[in-house]
């Protein structure tokens, strides 16, 4: 779910590398969770979990949130996907910065089975060229989980995060950026070389089945707005339901985790105070993800006193 956002991008610039709705009159279908952040000074803030995919039903946002959005001076994200696409130099940068550089390409650093398993994923696909052997772990095991989503029927061009900018366009309304791409492929390449090695295998071991259901029974919660259910999606996707896990399991998703969601988390609640003292109106609109759990942004904003109500 939070990891998807930009590798179709990513998927067309490494070919380029190897060779050098939301104004619709229709009712909404979705009802996403939404949250009131106070201050109690007359501060306050609005909260939304996104999704980084998604299907026709996303082409019409629900009134709550165009409603919500009307009355907002801006619009905060993790990153403006949009813009950022724009920027092909940027982009381009950026992915080298994941890739080896010292004459070796993936085949010299991970299991070999894991490579072929993970190859032939993707060649099932049509994703897989020979320029992407340069590329870490942990980009080949968002590869793998790019060669499945294409074969369920959410697309990235649906997704929350991109609708909501496009309607922040629409109206005038300014997006601000929370972190940036440039981040977040940081903190990716900052993993051990353990860590990623592991996720790409537990990656090649899921089947496209696991993964199309994982996937669709996160997106029906999330349309359905079904907070109990996204709860237990997003801990059995960080690996904290597991009861039984070899120390290279824990240690591995204990690293993921902490990079991932909990300083990202950190940062996101801060960015939200920041917000609030601020004066001006925001929807702050990040992954589902960040939301929950005891390290979650909803979690740390209540722990600072504010008080966190669900908007209806």
């Amino acid at each position: 779910m939070r990891k998807n956002r930009i590798l179709a991008l990513i998927l067309t610039l490494v070919m380029v590398i190897s060779l050098t709705a939301c104004g619709s009159s229709k009712t909404s279908q979705i009802d996403p969770l939404m949250w009131i952040v106070k201050d109690g000074e007359g501060g306050c803030l609005y909260l939304m979990g996104t999704i980084h995919v998604g299907d026709e039903r996303m082409e019409t946002l629900p009134l709550k949130v165009t409603k919500t959005m009307d009355a907002c001076d801006y619009l905060a994200v993790e990153f403006d996907i949009l813009e950022t696409e724009n920027n092909t130099a940027g982009l381009l940068e950026t992915m080298k910065s994941l890739m080896y550089t010292d004459g070796t390409t993936i085949k010299d650093h991970i299991d070999g089975e894991i490579y072929e398993d993970a190859k032939k994923i993707m060649e099932d696909s049509g994703i897989y060229n020979s320029a992407l052997d340069y590329y870490v772990p942990i980009m080949w095991q968002q590869f793998v989980s790019e060669a499945f989503m294409q074969k369920t029927d959410l697309k990235a061009e649906y997704g929350a995060d991109r609708a909501l900018i496009e309607y922040a366009n629409e109206k005038n309304i300014e997006v601000l950026d929370i972190e940036s791409m440039e981040l977040q492929m940081d903190m990716l390449r900052s993993l051990s070389p353990e860590t990623q090695e592991y996720l790409l295998g537990a990656s090649v071991l899921t089947t496209e089945d696991m993964y199309n259901k994982s996937l669709n029974a996160m997106y029906e919660s999330w349309v359905d707005g079904d907070r109990e259910k996204l709860e237990t999606l997003v801990a059995a996707d960080s690996g904290l339901t597991e009861s039984v896990m070899n120390d290279e399991a824990k240690a591995a998703m204990d690293e993921y985790n902490e990079k991932m969601l909990t300083i990202r988390n950190q940062n996101m609640a801060l960015a939200a105070e920041r917000y609030i003292d601020g004066g001006a109106t925001v929807l702050l609109a990040v992954g589902t993800a960040h939301m929950f759990g005891d390290d979650g942004i909803i979690s740390l904003l209540e722990s600072k006193g504010y008080t966190v109500e669900e908007w209806q």
